[in-house]
C-alpha cells in the first residue's frame, strides 16, 4: 500500500495470470452478489404485491456466441 514494496519470486507472465485470476474471481463473486441482491429485491417486491414470487433476472452467456452467421439473438 503507499510506497510498500514487495518483491516476488514469480515471472512477469505468472505474475500477470495471479493477477487476472484474483481479477476474474472479484469481478465474478461481485457480479453474482449483485445478481443475487436485485433477484432478491425483485422477489420482495413481487411477494408484497402478489403474494408469491414470479420473477428473477438471469444472464445468459455463451462464449464465442458473437462468432456463429446467425445466432437468432441479433
Amino acid at each position: 500500500m503507499g510506497k510498500e514494496v514487495i518483491e516476488s519470486n514469480l515471472l512477469n507472465d505468472e505474475s500477470y495470470n495471479y493477477r487476472d485470476s484474483m481479477a476474474k474471481t472479484i469481478y465474478g463473486k461481485l457480479f453474482n452478489w449483485l445478481v443475487g441482491r436485485i433477484n432478491q429485491s425483485i422477489s420482495m417486491k413481487m411477494n408484497a404485491a402478489a403474494g408469491k414470487s414470479l420473477k428473477f433476472i438471469g444472464i445468459l452467456d455463451i462464449f464465442g456466441f458473437e462468432i456463429f452467421e446467425q445466432n437468432s439473438f441479433e
